[in-house]
This record gives C-alpha cells, structure tokens and sequence, in this order.
C-alpha cells in the first residue's frame, strides 16, 4: 500500500471513521506534513487503544519533535504521559526518550542535552510545567543513565529556574 497524497486526507482525516483499522490505515499511510500533521496528532485522541499507541510509538517518533509547534509538542506529550492506558504511557515515554536521542546528536554532554530537551517545553505555563515534569520523569525513567551525568551547577541551575 502507498502513502496517502494530501489531495487525498479528506477521506481518511475524519475525526472518527467508522473502524478502528480505517482510522490504523490512515495512521500509516499519511505522509507527515503541514497538511496531514492535524490528521496524524487527532489518533494520539484515538478511542482505540492500539491507534493511541501506534502514533506515539511508530508516527510521532518518524517525526523531529522541531517539525512540531510548541503546543503541538506540549499536547502530544501530554496525552500521552497521562493516558489511562499502561502501553500508551509506555509508548509516550519512548518517544520522550527518542526526542532526546535526536537532540543529543551524538554528544557527551547530558547537560546540554537537558538544557536542549527542556527547550522543547513551555515551562513558563502552569500546564507546560507539568508536561516538563512528566516529561522528565519519562526521560529519566528510560534513560536512567543520564542522571548519573548531570551536574546542575550554580549556573545551570539558575538558568533552568528562569
């Protein structure tokens, strides 16, 4: 099966087609862009456990956390840190874990990665704390070794409580 062209999204962008392997098919099938990103962050609402799952674990990780909005990050992650379902919060906290990786480029430093990481939120908001914390927390649940690597200086710490 080929990717879903975007002249194409208005039979599969529904909020809610009919079945859950309607709304899967969509899912895999829509090409990541401006015009299909709505279409793609709605399945992390999915009634479907699995659709939840899928666009944390296989959509959203495809895509740099940078090619999102502020609020758009904030909202997937969001959802997906507080979902009542156990592998959908799994699933989430792996695409914490993979935004991070994409931020670390590599590099030995675990405080730039933290600094850069936390960039990726609205930590000045009320709502966007609480996702940076559990964000965190997800982050060093599955890359418990970048704990041991952080030292929060003076000047780090100051920079980080702004």
């Amino acid at each position: 099966m080929s990717p879903i062209a975007p002249d194409r999204i208005p039979a599969f962008a529904h909020p809610r087609p009919p079945c859950s392997e309607v709304r899967r098919a969509a899912l895999f099938n829509l090409i990541p862009s401006p015009e299909t990103l709505p279409s793609l962050l709605r399945r992390t609402l999915d009634i479907d456990t699995t659709n939840r799952r899928l666009a944390f674990a296989h959509v959203l990780a495809e895509i740099p956390p940078k090619s999102l909005t502020l609020k758009q990050r904030q909202t997937v992650l969001g959802r997906g840190l507080r979902d009542r379902e156990e592998a959908v919060r799994k699933a989430a906290k792996k695409l914490v874990a993979k935004w991070a990786e994409q931020l670390d480029r590599g590099g030995n430093d675990p405080e730039g990665l933290f600094e850069a990481f936390i960039g990726l939120l609205d930590v000045h908001s009320a709502e966007g704390k609480t996702v940076a914390e559990k964000a965190l927390e997800a982050l060093f649940e599955v890359r418990p070794d970048l704990i041991e690597g952080i030292e929060l200086t003076g000047a780090a710490w100051r920079r980080g409580n702004r």
